[in-house]
């Protein structure tokens, strides 16, 4: 038996992926078939006495699909992912993609924002990890290869990272209520104790100081991005904020105390962190949606040996060992049961918690859970090839994947913030040549 390997394109779903294995398994020398959908890819172990390459390809082609022989691994892309960090908008991502996507060996650039990932297929020969960490480091942001697992130290600080964001969100709301009510309570003639307004301009500067301070990191970046030449929604909101702050000063410097604009500045940042604060708790939400699918597999199993039984790492487990699986535990990897007879809860993966009844010679599935029998089963997919990893590996491709609305707001992103600034100029030259001043 060989391994071939053949490059697969047109598929669109999971059910294109079925559809494909369905048609290859039916060849005569065919024999442990898997298409992964997530890399167009479709695998097999073939008998050459039996099974031609072409025969493969041209039954791929009538399932309404095109196969063809990978290129020389040497100059084969291959596709890899890296976690964000420093992301503030859909400007930012788009600044991130076409900086990447200049490198020399990079293809299929894609950064999602919403899950702060970005994903690329890069040929080794010509482009490494490091050199795009590099480039998206020079873009202003950091980036590291993303990890299988999230380990607990990055659980820790996300959930730290959560706990200082919810603090800075509740005082730029506070604070900003607290401005708002001293700037517009004579226009809706609500209660306030005697004060001056040059008094009242300072109050609303000092409570506008607790705002930005929560609010920033909009400034750092907008300004950063700004000079930089990518300007990006955090640049808008530096920028007009400042505008309204700077202009407020200005006329408190000319002893005018009336008709400022702190209360705008501060309400500007507040409304921003509040759309933030949503958006950063919908994203933690997914990732721990795909953290709960990881943390289902077990960490170690039961290898039996001609020595006995021992532990081992999950991890360390190739297809055909033999593993013993007890009642109450979770099966460790897919695998086919040889000895014993057991129910199998199997709602992790069908949402029915009907138990399944097993004996010698049923499969089982990796991270589902054996009820009430002992048995001895022996491994055939392990790793990324579990059914358990391919369906987390399709739950990332389809956060990560753009559909056609996305392509339309990266475009839109890309000119938007442009836009905004060069009418803001347009706007205020043509005030000043209209004679309204400054």
């Amino acid at each position: 038996m060989e391994k071939w390997t053949f490059d697969v394109k047109g598929m669109h779903c999971a059910s294109c992926a079925a559809n494909v294995e369905k048609a290859v398994k039916k060849l005569e020398g065919a024999s442990e078939v898997y298409v992964n959908f997530a890399a167009n890819r479709l695998a097999l172990d073939a008998d050459p006495a039996k099974l031609t390459q072409q025969q493969v390809i041209d039954t791929v082609r009538a399932a309404g699909f095109e196969a063809s022989l990978p290129e020389s691994a040497g100059s084969e892309p291959v596709k890899i992912d890296f976690d964000v960090k420093g992301m503030h908008c859909a400007s930012c991502a788009a600044n991130i993609e076409k900086t990447v996507g200049k490198l020399d060996g990079a293809s299929e650039v894609y950064v999602n924002f919403a899950a702060n990932r970005l994903t690329l297929r890069m040929i080794p020969e010509k482009l490494t990890s490091r050199q795009v960490i590099d480039a998206v480091r020079e873009a202003g942001y950091e980036a590291s290869v993303a990890e299988a697992k999230q380990s607990a130290a990055n659980e820790e600080e996300e959930a730290s990272e959560a706990k200082r964001e919810l603090f800075r969100f509740v005082t730029a709301v506070v604070f900003a209520a607290l401005l708002f009510y001293t700037a517009m309570h004579g226009m809706l003639h609500l209660p306030f104790f005697p004060i001056s307004d040059k008094a009242r301009a300072l109050l609303e500067i000092v409570l506008l100081i607790p705002v930005v301070w929560a609010g920033f990191r909009f400034y750092t970046s907008g300004f950063r991005s700004l000079f930089r030449g990518a300007p990006n929604m955090d640049s808008l909101i530096a920028c007009g904020t400042a505008a309204a702050a700077a202009y407020s000063f200005y006329l408190c410097a000319q002893g005018e105390f009336k008709h400022l604009y702190f209360d705008t500045a501060g309400m500007i940042v507040a409304l921003i962190m509040l759309g933030k604060f949503l958006e950063g708790r919908s994203r933690r939400r997914a990732s721990g949606a795909i953290r709960e699918l990881l943390e289902l597999a077990p960490e170690t199993a039961v290898l039996v040996t001609s020595q006995g039984d021992r532990v081992v790492p999950a991890a360390e487990i190739q297809p055909g060992d033999r593993l013993r699986v007890k009642p109450g535990e979770r099966i460790p990897v897919d695998g086919v049961v040889e000895e014993g007879e057991t129910s199998v809860d199997e709602s992790m993966l069908s949402g029915e918690s009907m138990p399944v009844e097993k004996a010698p010679g049923s499969e089982v599935t990796g991270a589902s859970v054996n009820k009430n029998g002992s048995i001895v089963m022996k491994a055939t997919r392990v790793g990324s090839d579990t059914v358990l990893a391919r369906i987390v590996q399709l739950v990332q491709d389809a956060q990560g994947s753009r559909p056609p609305i996305a392509r339309l707001a990266d475009r839109i992103s890309g000119w938007f913030v442009w836009a905004v600034l060069g009418i803001s100029a347009v706007t205020f030259f043509a005030w000043l040549l209209a004679g309204a001043g400054f």
